[in-house]
């Protein structure tokens, strides 16, 4: 999360162009993420990192139409007339979900790799 946060800086992917936007929208979304973490970790892996996956998607996309909103991006309106809210969120939600699962696929593959154990033993 943290490295794909600070590429996301430079880049106009993840949000309105600019540092200025983009750090209030990365900060909120670090705390929602370990918010989350510190709640789910004990219920279940997979659940946790659906979970996670889905309300960080739901947050940046609020996040990022809200200060589209603020900096008055043109189009804006024209794609919240376009697509409505509940597929939106459904979509979002889900695609965020498969994205943590995903993670979780990956993390498990490499988890008995020796970066990855240097890592964990440098906690």
């Amino acid at each position: 999360m943290a490295i794909v946060s600070v590429l996301a800086l430079p880049f106009v992917y993840a949000g309105p162009p600019g540092f200025l936007p983009k750090i209030p929208i990365i900060l909120i979304l670090g705390v929602i993420c370990e918010v989350l973490y510190q709640i789910l970790k004990r219920v279940n892996v997979w659940l946790c990192a659906i979970m996670i996956g889905g309300v960080l998607c739901l947050w940046y996309i609020f996040a990022v139409v809200a200060v589209a909103r603020f900096l008055s991006i043109p189009g804006l309106d024209n794609f919240i007339r376009i697509m409505p809210l509940t597929p939106m969120v459904l979509v979002v939600f889900t695609s965020g979900g498969i994205g943590g699962a995903l993670g979780v696929l990956v993390y498990n593959r490499i988890r008995s790799t020796a970066i990855v154990t240097r890592i964990n033993k440098s906690r």
